[in-house]
């Protein structure tokens, strides 16, 4: 067995290439008849702080690779602002502002500005310079309700850039955008930390089960022709099928593969589907595209929905989000021989109870359009 450590950059630093390797070095591993245990041990240099994902892999008698294991040497929010950190960002010509209007609300920074309904306080459009992004028509809440509260909401200014606050009331208490001057749109939303819904709700804003939990937005599919990203893949998960993707950067184009049926064009990894333990995803396109960096830990990235076999006898897959891209803290299960309620805890849709005082869900992202 070895290991090795590797060092993932980002878009940011404009450093986002398969990871490089620091250090790398042999396990010891302990004399142990079959279906005996032991303990492996390596030792690693100080150096090791300085990647971001370990690796170990073993290797048969004939040094053939059986397997390999990769694990975050740290969490999202530290890789995020510990690469942030190591950013040069061009200074802005001017600070960001916002704006608001009878019907909308507007942050404008010199490189991007974004527009927000201000009847529901969703995206209506957003501009990188002249060219408008087509990421829209959100956040929706998937998996639970939330009412947007126009008359507690509000806009302001601080050193470092333009705020728009959303209230809400139901499972969401509020999300902030943040526009920094420098042009990156901050996102930090809140969700389920009062029992009671913030009046005008009961229990019913949260679904009886949950198997998807999170905020869509919208984002045509032919916009798309490929995706970089960091975390686990290369392939698509489901809540039972999580083990066996790794830690790296990956990149896969657009494709439209449909398992069992796609036998002229099977294209693997599929590209649509769920993505675990996002760090950050660019998301290509010939004009249109853009990155978003995961500040905390567990999101699940949706892109797209495959579509299902025309010859089905029954739908392969349970439902997904409405909307084209999702940022998910729960994600259902995919079903195998026998239905999900005869699987194992694991494979389970969330329940969720939610009491007076807790600190509730974080969903905390950064989206650079520039």
């Amino acid at each position: 067995m070895t290991y090795k450590v590797l060092s993932c950059g980002t878009p940011l630093q404009g450093n986002a290439e398969a990871g490089k390797v620091i250090v790398e070095g042999k396990v010891q591993l302990p004399s142990i008849n079959p279906g005996e245990t032991g303990t492996a041990r390596f030792e690693l240099p100080d150096s090791f702080r300085k990647g971001d994902v370990l690796e170990l892999e073993a290797f048969d008698r004939e040094g053939k690779s059986i397997c390999n294991w990769t694990y975050p040497i740290h969490l999202a929010k530290q890789y995020f602002e510990r690469n942030l950190a190591q950013t040069t960002l061009t200074p802005a010509p001017q600070k960001a502002e916002a704006r608001q209007t009878s019907d909308a609300i507007e942050l404008k920074s010199s490189k991007v500005s974004i527009t927000f309904d201000a009847a529901t306080g969703m995206i209506r459009h957003i501009k990188s310079g002249e060219t408008e992004v087509p990421f829209k028509d959100g956040p929706v809440a998937v998996g639970m309700k939330m009412r947007y509260e126009p008359s507690l909401s509000y806009t302001r200014h601080s050193s470092d850039g333009a705020i728009y606050c959303a209230k809400y009331k139901g499972a969401a208490d509020s999300i902030v955008w943040r526009l920094t001057n420098e042009g990156l749109l901050y996102m930090d939303a809140i969700l389920l930390n009062r029992g009671s819904g913030g009046g005008g709700f009961d229990d019913a804003f949260m679904d009886a089960q949950v198997f998807n939990l999170g905020l869509s937005f919208s984002y045509p599919e032919q916009n798309c022709s490929g995706m970089k990203w960091m975390g686990r893949g290369p392939y698509r998960v489901w809540k039972n099928r999580i083990p066996g993707t790794n830690y790296s950067i990956w990149h896969k184009d657009y494709n439209n593969t449909i398992t069992g049926e796609s036998f002229e064009n099977l294209i693997y990894p599929e590209f649509k589907g769920y993505h675990a333990n996002l760090y950050w995803a660019t998301l290509e396109g010939e004009k249109t595209s853009f990155t978003v960096y995961s500040r905390n830990d567990g999101t699940f990235f949706r892109v797209f929905t495959p579509e299902e076999p025309a010859g089905r006898i029954k739908d392969t897959m349970p439902a997904f989000p409405e909307g084209d891209l999702s940022f998910l803290l729960d994600i259902p299960a995919i079903c195998s021989f026998k239905p999900i309620e005869q699987q194992g805890p694991n494979s389970q849709p969330g329940n969720i109870r939610i009491k007076s005082g807790d600190e509730g869900l974080h969903l905390n992202l950064m989206f650079d359009f520039r």
